[in-house]
């Protein structure tokens, strides 16, 4: 019989120390025995083929001709096997062996489990593994064969070869659904897939699948020829393989456009775990892993400003805020929120609130973004930028003003947030005020004066200067000063029609002059709605006065235009 010299050599080993699974690490880097290395003679082909592998009560037992005289644990489980069958093929075993008396190795965290190893025991014993292998179980195998060093130096056609052989095989020649299998097989022999690459191996090939034309590599999508066919199960994959998949597509040139979209996908569907956990007792991630979830998306995000939608980045910024992530992403967040606000919709903005008892939509969020706005910006902010978010920001508070569960400091929030030069009218603003006034009726005098006082009424149109001076859900003191106003500008618009009109002019300047020295005393104290209706009265009267002097203007100015024409 040919034999062979098999010996322990200085290689990585992973040291059996139980622990839960997810602190399980392999080692790195050589480990020095504690005994000399003990030379071992093996036959160079096993001739102790196993007629039969079982399981009785977690005792793996493997029958041949031959008895046993290695004991392997692995956990609860216990292997009787071969000593030279085994050593005949791994080298972390061969080395094992070499170091104990008795024979019985310990291996509380091997990859994959007693069914992988219970797999690997009877390929040691001549069974094909052909037979076994297959996508579903090839990164068990894989990292088990590399655990074990079941490597060529053992001898040709050893499992990691083929293992390896299978695993290529895979990523270059499998359908769509295969490669997902693989790369969620990994997640269950973390970190053992990451250090042995295969991982990183299965990520590139669905990106690149991914990137090219699905007619050409995916023919189980051949049905779906939209950029966005694979978002759905890409979306399915743990942030870490979902990551290595983005950062692919990034380095093969994918439009920035598509990966913004793939990232808000996933973001949508993992929403509800990677939220707080709410007060009810409801489970979710530990704060940690939450937060690492948040700032690796935000680290996805391709660098272009406009490739991301101010909705989604909206929803990013409230995870950011929710998980309390580090500060220097969330500035970096609202400044990138900040910068597309110009260019976004009202829709855009209508961001979901996720406090029990509250308002439908976020405004503190919106206010948030809006300071950052016009704080990033310089003071020579051009006018249509400015302008454009005053009438975002004037949309989005008619919008919100419906909800009856918001607060006046919140609707009031977004109010003071707009400088003076954001806003050219006024009539938007009001309809938000007015609308919110008729929703929440049970507000003070003083809440409703708050709110009240962003608005400035000459910069409100005709039509609606007419519709405050007949709404009587204004509180009495603007009402007031408001009819003052209206009475002192129409004095002016009497007062400018000309000479003909000069003893009109004098009776309606007497009237105001009156008024004006009384009023101090009406807007300090107003008992009732009567001073108010003899107001609007008024000027009811000098409107009807200013349109006849209007019209006794225009007749003038033809009377003399045909005075002109005659005379030449």
């Amino acid at each position: 019989m040919s034999c062979r010299v098999a010996y322990s050599v200085r290689e990585p080993v992973f040291f059996p120390v139980r622990r839960s699974f997810k602190d399980r690490k392999p080692v790195n880097g050589p480990v020095m025995s504690k005994k000399p290395n003990r030379l071992q003679v093996v036959p160079e082909s096993s001739p102790f083929v196993a007629e039969s592998v079982g399981e009785r009560d977690n005792n793996w037992i493997v029958r041949t001709k031959r008895a046993s005289d290695l004991i392997v644990r692995l956990g609860d489980s216990i292997f009787n096997l071969d000593k030279l069958t085994m050593i005949s093929k791994s080298g972390f075993l061969n080395r094992q062996v070499s170091q104990m008396t008795p024979d019985v190795v310990h291996i509380d965290n091997f990859p994959g489990g007693p069914e992988t190893f219970g797999i690997i025991v009877k390929f040691c014993y001549g069974s094909k593994i052909e037979n076994t292998i297959s996508p579903k179980n090839i990164v068990q195998m894989y990292c088990a064969a590399r655990f074990l060093e079941m490597t060529e130096d053992l001898g040709t056609g050893n499992l990691v070869r083929k293992a390896e052989d299978f695993l290529s095989l895979l990523m270059f020649s499998s359908t769509w659904k295969d490669l997902f299998l693989v790369l969620r097989s990994c997640e269950s022999v973390s970190p053992w897939a990451e250090t042995f690459g295969v991982a990183k191996r299965c990520a590139e090939a669905i990106a690149w699948n991914a990137y090219v034309n699905p007619k050409e590599c995916v023919q189980e999508k051949l049905e779906m020829e939209t950029e966005d066919w694979w978002f759905e199960d890409v979306s399915c994959l743990r942030i870490d393989h979902f990551s290595e998949v983005i950062g692919f597509l990034k380095k093969k040139g994918m439009r920035s456009e598509i990966i913004i979209s793939c990232i808000a996908r996933w973001t949508s569907r993992w929403f509800s775990r990677v939220i707080p956990r709410s007060n009810n007792g409801g489970h979710g991630e530990k704060p940690s892993n939450q937060r690492n979830t948040v700032e690796t998306l935000i680290s996805l995000l391709p660098p272009q400003e406009t490739s991301a939608s101010c909705n989604f980045l909206l929803h990013l910024l409230k995870l950011a805020l929710a998980i309390r992530i580090r500060t220097e992403l969330v500035e970096e967040l609202e400044i990138r929120v900040a910068s597309v606000l110009d260019k976004s919709l009202v829709s855009d903005l209508m961001v979901k609130n996720l406090k029990e008892n509250g308002s439908v939509y976020d405004a503190a969020i919106i206010a948030r973004v809006l300071k950052r706005f016009f704080t990033c910006k310089t003071r020579n902010l051009p006018g249509s930028e400015s302008l454009a978010v005053g009438r975002l920001v004037d949309e989005y508070l008619c919008r919100i003003a419906r909800d009856e569960k918001l607060e006046v400091m919140e609707f009031r929030m977004i109010l003071e947030t707009l400088p003076e030069n954001a806003r050219s009218c006024h009539n938007s603003l009001y309809r938000a005020i007015d609308m919110y006034l008729k929703t929440h009726p049970e507000i003070t005098e003083e809440e409703k004066l708050s709110i009240i006082k962003a608005m400035e009424y000459n910069k409100l149109s005709r039509e609606a200067r007419q519709h405050v001076m007949k709404n009587d859900r204004l509180p009495v003191e603007i009402n007031a000063r408001f009819l003052l106003v209206e009475q002192v500008t129409a004095t002016k618009s009497i007062t400018a029609v000309g000479s003909d009109c000069q003893r009109t002019k004098s009776q309606a300047a007497a009237k105001v002059g009156k008024f004006i020295e009384r009023s101090g005393s009406w807007m300090k104290k107003l008992k009732s709605d009567y001073e108010i209706k003899m107001m609007k009265k008024e000027v009811e009267n000098m409107k009807v006065q200013l349109e006849s002097l209007e019209m006794c203007k225009v007749k003038i100015q033809r009377h003399v235009k045909r005075c002109v024409l005659l005379v030449n």
